[in-house]
């Protein structure tokens, strides 16, 4: 290669940090090599950018411009060559030589567009070129050289099925010597189109989300002219697309808010970027909004304003709730207040937010001290269980719920309550996540209805006890007077065919019926007088051990009958304070049962000791006993079977026992019963000894 005509050092402006220059060769026989050296590490680097394929740039020899030497030419190989190559290494530079047809491609193009390497043509490109973009590359091509100057063209290009964007650009200058030579880079933009449609859709995104939304939004710039608005914008001053062009803001006031407005926005400054400002619009002479706009300054780098941003809200429906609210508030409050239930306001998690003063007189606590709070808390844990079965029903059916508990007071006494629960909703009727009590006492309601349980549970039993009753006067008072019937009349029209004995044995088993029909006739008299209320208790003191022993004296002949032994033995005397005659049933019929039921020649033990306050009576036979279930149910006349016939077949109603226990209670006295089958029982009954006091 000859020696150089000429030789152009250019600074690379893109190596920070780096020294590096470009140098333009030219040669005699019109080949022209361009060189860039860089020097890294204190070690220079030559590349070769024509001839080595290691860099990015790399054209087949183009023949040198005329009159090289003269300062044009210069400049304008200057500005040719350093336009195509781009030392950024992500763009392709090409040359096409119109005459020739040929198209000169580096390696980065042949990288870019994924062609094989070698002698390129404009139908290689076309054939990658997508089917819409064809067209206006071939346009393109062939007007390259119709006019000087720079262009470009953005296509898209199929690679491996994906769709990547091309930018072909170049410059464009007619020369005598090379009139149809034109230089230009490739460069792929598929990323910077990406992202444009990205931002367009980010912008279309971001003026579909201010036009949807329900606050007045615009921008004015620093000359206070408006640039940009939404759709609730236009819409409240009544301003068509094409009215917003040069509108001042002045406009959208009145003088009087206008000069308001100018003094607020004399106050924005970068210490204080943001400021408030309310205005008063009348709508068609009758009524008004208000209005409050958020004003946002913008500065830039000079600290001086650009532009404004102004939201704005109508306010004058928000005041017209908080008005409402605020009665509505109040009325609460004043119900609350002056309600004898105790109003509550429960928040999500259970703590009690408000509770109305009706609690200090209902159970007596301070409000203060209670808000604030769980709820639980005041709720006894027996009744817990229902409580939170409730509120779990609230939480999935939405419906008011009613819940019974007891809490208690201050003296710590259970009172029964009943609370209304349900949501809290706000003015849009939805719901707030509080709950709403209203709490009543029903202790009254619960006492009437545990009296009326009682009632209902006398009259059932009244009802056995009537059976039952009917039952004796069919059967057990029948009975007796069957055989004294039987008896009278075998003496009435046989006497004399009876001997003396015989008539003996009749008459008494006549005696016998009569006496237990005659006992059986006082115990339900006693008995019926007792369930009508018209037994009259009339306490009094005596001697229990003088009651005792004339009980044993009426007993003897019915226990020699069985040749039975009634002992009793006291030293004592002791004055008990008590009905005496219904002692004395009490009395009569536990002695008559025990000889009813005693074996013939056995004892019966009669027996009295002093127990905190009360006389203790024992009586204890060694006759039949009883089974467990006969003790348990032998004071419940409702719940007994065929009574127990004695040891001599004597027939019983029950009945004597049932007036023991009613008349030794009515005497404020306790009965018990100990029984073993085959061994005897004891039954032991309680009278309060006489005192000063009673």
């Amino acid at each position: 290669m000859n020696n150089p005509e000429d030789e152009i050092k250019i600074t690379n402006p893109k190596t920070s940090g780096n020294s590096g220059e470009i140098t333009h060769q030219h040669y005699p026989n019109g080949e022209s090599i361009t060189t860039y050296k860089v020097a890294k590490n204190n070690e220079a680097m030559e590349t070769d950018e024509l001839r080595s394929k290691n860099e990015q740039i790399s054209l087949v020899p183009i023949k040198k411009i005329d009159s090289i030497g003269d300062d044009q030419s210069i400049s304008k190989l200057l500005e040719s060559h350093y336009e195509i190559a781009l030392f950024a290494l992500s763009a392709g530079v090409w040359a096409w030589d119109k005459r020739q047809k040929q198209l000169y491609w580096n390696q980065k193009c042949f990288d870019i567009t994924g062609l094989q390497e070698g002698l390129a043509n404009p139908d290689h490109l076309y054939a990658i070129t997508h089917p819409a973009d064809k067209q206006r590359l071939k346009i393109m091509w062939s007007r390259i050289t119709a006019a000087d100057g720079y262009f470009d063209l953005e296509i898209r290009i199929i690679l491996n099925g994906i769709i990547h964007w091309l930018k072909i650009s170049g410059y464009y200058q007619k020369n005598d010597s090379s009139p149809d030579l034109v230089y230009g880079a490739l460069v792929d933009i598929t990323e910077e189109k990406e992202f444009q449609e990205k931002l367009l859709e980010s912008r279309s995104l971001f003026q579909s989300v201010v036009d949807d939304q329900t606050e007045l939004i615009c921008r004015f710039d620093k000359y206070k002219i408006l640039t940009f608005s939404n759709k609730a914008f236009r819409k409240f001053f009544n301003l068509s697309p094409g009215d917003e062009a040069s509108l001042q803001l002045k406009s959208f006031f009145n003088k009087k808010d206008f000069i308001s407005l100018t003094r607020a926005l004399r106050r924005l400054s970068q210490d204080r970027t943001v400021v408030r400002f309310f205005q008063k619009r009348t709508i068609q002479n009758i009524s008004y909004i208000r209005v409050q706009w958020t004003i946002r300054a913008f500065f830039n780098k000079e600290k001086s304003i650009t532009g404004y941003q102004f939201v704005g809200r109508d306010v004058a429906e928000i005041e017209l709730q908080r008005d409402a609210l605020r009665k509505s508030e109040n009325m609460f409050r004043l119900i609350a207040e002056n309600s004898k239930d105790i109003i509550s306001i429960q928040a999500n998690d259970g703590t009690l937010e408000y509770i109305s003063p009706s609690i200090q007189g209902l159970l007596g606590f301070i409000p203060s001290a209670v808000a604030g709070t769980k709820s639980y808390r005041w709720i006894c844990p027996e009744d817990r269980p229902g409580t939170l079965h409730a509120m779990r029903q609230l939480t999935q059916f939405s419906q008011p719920q009613l819940i019974i508990f007891r809490t208690k007071n201050t003296d710590g006494q259970k009172i029964w309550f009943e609370s209304m629960i349900q949501h809290e909703y706000n003015n849009k009727g939805e719901a707030t996540g509080r709950t709403i009590a209203v709490t009543r006492n029903i202790q009254q309601r619960k006492e009437i209805e545990e009296e009326q349980k009682r009632v209902e549970e006398e009259l059932k039993e009244a009802n056995q006890t009537k059976d039952k009753f009917f039952t004796i006067i069919a059967h057990d008072l029948r009975s007796p007077f069957t055989s004294i019937l039987g008896f009278s009349r075998l003496l009435n029209d046989e006497y004399n065919d009876f001997d003396d004995e015989d008539r003996k044995m009749m008459v008494q088993q006549i005696l016998s019926s009569t006496e237990t029909t005659y006992e059986l006739l006082d115990n339900l008299l006693a008995w019926a007088k007792s369930q009508l209320g018209r037994n009259s208790f009339n306490p009094e003191d005596f001697y229990i051990e003088s009651l005792i022993k004339e009980n044993i004296q009426q007993a003897n002949a019915q226990a020699m009958s069985k040749d039975i032994t009634l002992l009793f033995e006291s030293d004592e005397l002791n004055i008990v304070f008590a009905d005496i005659n219904m002692t004395r049933v009490a009395l009569r019929n536990l002695i008559s049962n025990a000889i009813k039921y005693s074996y013939n020649g056995s004892e019966i033990k009669i027996n009295t000791r002093l127990e905190d306050g009360f006389v203790a009576i024992d009586v204890r036979d060694n006759g039949v006993g009883m089974e467990q279930s006969v003790v348990e149910t032998i004071f419940s006349l409702g719940n007994k079977g065929e009574s127990t016939k004695g040891t001599a077949n004597e027939k019983g109603t029950g009945l004597g026992l049932i007036l023991v226990k009613e008349y030794v209670e009515r005497n404020g006295g306790k009965i018990m019963v100990q029984s073993e089958e085959g061994k005897g029982s004891l039954f032991k009954f309680t009278i309060p000894l006489f005192s000063d006091k009673t």
